[in-house]
């Protein structure tokens, strides 16, 4: 009877161990069809010009300031900078416990557009690329943060990838909207200043008259009642007949007898 137990527990393990050989067998067999890559999006709408967002984005010092990869989430992160301040050139390198190190550079710089980023975590051949895209009407924002990558051949890393989306669309969501609280906020404290009012080519300057209306002309002499005789002229010269013919009656007058 003893014998007879062995023996059935030994079919036991057996078959149990078969089993788990399967399930190991069967995951990595289905973790090679997984996808290879990964993409995560994720979008929201700022009450701001993208020049705003942009200020912050372009900024790798102020990551920290609304992104969750800060210390309140890993308390041992450690920043460091190189190269520019902000845009194109501009590089971040951290270490944290857990998480181990990495380093982040941006590629392409837009303040209309967004930007572009590579970033590489050590210990991992794959590189990740991501993008924070804007499309502006100059008062509303609408910002997408985007990330893929590739996962090489490795069903471990294929069957993690299907968790990204869910766990570093998590990670966007939370930084985007860090991100409106920040920028609306300054948005309110600070609203743009209006330029100068300046006189368009139609509307003259008080200064100068209005190119359309002529300058006002002096008053015109008034014309002369026609009922009033003109003055005459005494340096006109008298009628020749007139004078000959007094000069004439004179003579005759002291001649008479």
């Amino acid at each position: 009877m003893a014998k007879e137990n062995k023996g059935g527990c030994g079919r036991g393990c057996l078959g149990c161990f078969g089993v788990l050989l399967l399930g190991v067998i069967a995951f990595f067999v289905i973790g090679l069809f997984l996808p290879a890559g990964w993409d995560v999006s994720r979008t929201i709408t700022i009450d701001a010009p993208a020049e705003r967002v942009h200020a912050h984005v372009s900024k790798l010092s102020d990551w920290p300031n609304w992104t969750t990869w800060n210390t309140t989430k890993y308390p041992s992160l450690k920043y460091s900078y190189e190269g520019p301040e902000s845009g194109v050139g501009a590089i971040s390198t951290w270490t944290e416990d857990q998480m181990g190190g990495g380093r982040l550079e941006i590629t392409e710089s837009d303040p209309k557009k967004g930007i572009s980023y590579v970033m590489q975590f050590e210990g991992y051949d794959s590189t990740m690329e991501g993008s924070i895209n804007y499309i502006s009407d100059g008062e509303q924002t609408a910002v997408t943060w985007s990330g893929n990558g590739e996962l090489g051949n490795n069903p471990m890393m294929r069957w993690m990838g299907l968790m990204f989306n869910s766990q570093i669309g998590k990670d966007y969501d939370t930084g985007l909207e860090n991100l409106k609280t920040l920028v609306e906020s300054e948005q309110a404290d600070s609203p743009p200043v209006a330029a100068p009012d300046e006189p368009t080519p139609d509307e003259p300057t008080p200064d100068e008259p209005a190119p359309d209306e002529p300058a006002p002309d002096e008053p015109a002499p008034a014309d002369p009642d026609p009922a009033e005789p003109a003055p005459e002229d005494s340096s006109t010269p008298a009628d020749p007949a007139t004078v000959d013919s007094v000069s004439i009656e004179d003579d005759s007058d002291s001649t008479a007898p």
